[in-house]
């Protein structure tokens, strides 16, 4: 619908519908009735001195400062002959011509002069924005268009696969597993295995594999004495003095010596007690005084 049009349907409304019902504030009375009786004049106001009122800021204060260059609107300069720097005016817009602003004094009341831009003028206000808004959409297709080439070729199937493993990665690495239980498993190889590697890395000698005689002999001589009338100072030998005895033998075997056979059945035997290897960690770490 038009504009006419749209005016033609209002007039009509008004005229033959609304201006013949009764109305409270009028006492009852319609419009037309009251109109018709009515002794006041009429006062008229001319139609182009209304629309030139009418016309358009070109934003919601609608003052402008003269400078030089005359007024500023839309990132046009309009020169002003009528008006002169640092002067504050007010700017409607012709509906009709967008190179030609017409500006008032800051109230809007007086008339002071007209501001044109020769770049702009002659040009239809609405066929200008019609045009804006037709090549900023253009601009605006075309750039989505290569943005839409560019997504194609670097977002994949791929990409976004190794993107969704990134990130699972980055969630695992947040996660501590606490350590399963363990026990470790003993067999006669196994054993065997550990004992070559231990040989291997020098720590220690195969000790000799003991009869049951000899191994009896062995826990005898670490057993404590049977009590008897004489109540030594030590019922039997320390710890310490045991590992220093076993030290001393190791020396004499270092030496090229040669152990009784008692005493190399006891040192083979006591290198395998837990009591031995604690000592030998005691004196790695600590040194000999630690044992004295």
């Amino acid at each position: 619908m038009t504009g006419e049009a749209l005016q033609g349907i209002v007039d009509r409304w008004a005229n033959e519908i609304y201006a013949h019902r009764g109305h409270g504030g009028l006492g009852g009375i319609t419009p037309f009735a009251r109109a018709a009786t009515s002794t006041r004049p009429i006062r008229t106001v001319d139609a182009d001195a209304l629309a030139t009122l009418l016309m358009q800021a070109p934003d919601a204060e609608g003052t402008r400062t003269v400078s030089k260059n005359g007024v500023r609107i839309g990132g046009f300069h309009y020169l002003t002959p009528d008006c002169l720097p640092g002067e504050r005016v007010f700017v409607r817009l012709d509906p009709q011509d967008a190179g030609t602003a017409w500006l008032f004094d800051e109230t809007g009341d007086r008339f002071i002069g007209r501001a044109i831009n020769s770049q702009r003028a002659g040009v239809d206000p609405a066929e200008l924005v019609a045009q804006t808004r037709a090549a900023q959409k253009a601009k605006i297709d075309a750039d989505m268009a290569q943005v839409t080439r560019h997504a194609r070729k670097t977002i994949t199937q791929r990409t976004v696969l190794e993107a969704r493993l990134k990130d699972a990665a980055a969630a695992a690495g947040n996660l501590v597993a606490f350590p399963p239980r363990s026990e470790i498993h003993s067999t006669p190889a196994l054993d065997a295995g550990l004992e070559i590697a231990a040989i291997r890395r020098g720590e220690h000698l195969t000790p000799p594999r003991l009869d049951p005689v000899a191994q009896a002999q062995i826990e005898a001589d670490l057993a404590p004495p049977e009590p008897s009338t004489v109540t030594p100072l030590r019922l039997s030998e320390t710890p310490h003095q045991r590992f220093r005895r076993a030290r001393q033998l190791e020396a004499t075997l270092a030496e090229g010596g040669e152990l009784q056979t008692d005493d190399a059945i006891w040192l083979g035997g006591y290198r395998k007690t837990a009591e031995y290897h604690a000592h030998s960690t005691i004196e790695a770490d600590f040194g000999e005084a630690a044992l004295r």
